[in-house]
């Protein structure tokens, strides 16, 4: 049950309404609050509140989540994935530990996805540059040259 006192506070409505907007993240919902300047004591107990009600997801479940999501939609390389996560204020270690595992399962399949998405560039490129491009993206170069030689690129 939520606490009378949290019910009827102006932060605490707008931050439900902010929460039911689209899933969020801890480290989102605690910079969102601190925006609004809420006090610090009220500040912990409405993100205790939500907590327990699952408003949001901890900050490596939601990277966790995210990164299932969008990299099954489009091929996006590592360094995209990287600057939509610090966007949206998660810790960088969080991220960056999540975005390794991710990569250590899923980096030929991600590697494919992004060439099949920037396909009419790469053709632009000389083999060098291809090469020097997806690099430059965070891909590994043996991923790379694999999938470039299954391609014939």
């Amino acid at each position: 049950m939520i606490p009378q006192k949290l019910k009827n506070n102006f932060y605490f409505k707008k931050i439900l309404k902010y929460c039911s907007l689209s899933i969020k993240s801890e480290s989102e919902v605690i910079r969102k609050l601190r925006d609004y300047e809420v006090p610090p004591e009220e500040l912990t107990e409405m993100v205790d509140t939500l907590r327990v009600f699952k408003f949001f997801f901890s900050d490596e479940e939601y990277v966790s989540r995210f990164l299932e999501n969008l990299s099954s939609q489009k091929g996006y390389s590592k360094i995209q994935l990287k600057q939509k996560l610090l966007r949206k204020g998660l810790p960088t270690k969080i991220v960056s530990i999540q975005l390794d595992e991710f990569y250590k399962k899923n980096e030929s399949e991600q590697i494919g996805k992004f060439i099949k998405k920037n396909y009419s560039k790469l053709l632009r490129k000389d083999k060098n540059k291809r090469l020097a491009f997806l690099i430059s993206k965070g891909f590994g170069v043996d991923n790379i040259r694999r999938q470039l030689k299954e391609l014939d690129l």
